[in-house]
C-alpha cells in the first residue's frame, strides 16, 4: 500500500509542477503598435432647429434725416430687394477649429440655414496589433488513472497528442508492468462564441 501513496504522490507533484512550468513558460504574443495621424477633410453639420433659434429685437434705431429720393427711384426694385433672399457667411477660425455659419435674410427677418465646421488638428490613433498566429498543435500530458473501486490498478499515464491523433505509455505500479496507447481523431467539435 505505501508504494501506491508514493506513486500517487509522485503523480500529484509531477502533475503540479508540469502546469506551473506550462504557465510559467506561457509567453505574450509579440504586438506592434502603428500611430497614424488623420487630417480631418470632412465638413460635419449640426443641424439648427428653428424652435431653439430664438431672435429678439434688441434696438430699432430709426434715421432722423431720410434721405430724399430721386423722383425716378424703381419700387419694384425696392420691392424686389426687400422679398429677396441675401445669404450671409461668417467665418471663425484658430489653430484647432474652422467653423462657418451661413444665414439667410429677407423680409427684414433672420432665417438660419446651417452651421458646419472642420477640426484642423490632426487625430492621432494607435493601433496595436497583437500576432496570434502562433498555435500549438503538439502537447505532451502527465496524468494519473485512478481506479476508485480498487485503488491498486490505478496507473501513471504519458502521452503525445497532436492534431490527428495520440501516442502514450502507462505505468501500472500494483504489476509492475507498462502499457501502450494509441488512438485517432473521429470528429472536432467546434467552439460556440
Amino acid at each position: 500500500m505505501k508504494q501506491w501513496i508514493y506513486v500517487l504522490i509522485i503523480g500529484v507533484l509531477l502533475l503540479g509542477i508540469g502546469t506551473y512550468a506550462g504557465y510559467q513558460l506561457k509567453k505574450c504574443p509579440p504586438s506592434s503598435t502603428n500611430t497614424v495621424h488623420i487630417i480631418d477633410t470632412v465638413w460635419k453639420e449640426i443641424p439648427v432647429v428653428q424652435n431653439h433659434y430664438i431672435i429678439k429685437l434688441d434696438t430699432v434705431v430709426f434715421l432722423k434725416n431720410i434721405p430724399i429720393l430721386p423722383t425716378r427711384e424703381d419700387t419694384l426694385r425696392i420691392l424686389a430687394d426687400y422679398y429677396a433672399k441675401h445669404v450671409y457667411t461668417r467665418t471663425w477660425q484658430d489653430s484647432l477649429l474652422i467653423a462657418v455659419q451661413t444665414d439667410t435674410i429677407t423680409q427684414n427677418k433672420i432665417f438660419p440655414q446651417k452651421f458646419t465646421y472642420k477640426i484642423l488638428r490632426p487625430q492621432t490613433i494607435i493601433n496595436t496589433v497583437v500576432d496570434n498566429s502562433i498555435t500549438y498543435n503538439s502537447y505532451v500530458s502527465l496524468g494519473i488513472t485512478g481506479i476508485l473501486k480498487d485503488p491498486k490498478w490505478s496507473s501513471v499515464d504519458l502521452t503525445y497528442q497532436w492534431q490527428r491523433g495520440y501516442v502514450g505509455a502507462t505505468y501500472l505500479p500494483y504489476q509492475n508492468s507498462f502499457g501502450v496507447r494509441a488512438g485517432a481523431v473521429l470528429f472536432k467539435l467546434k467552439k460556440v462564441k
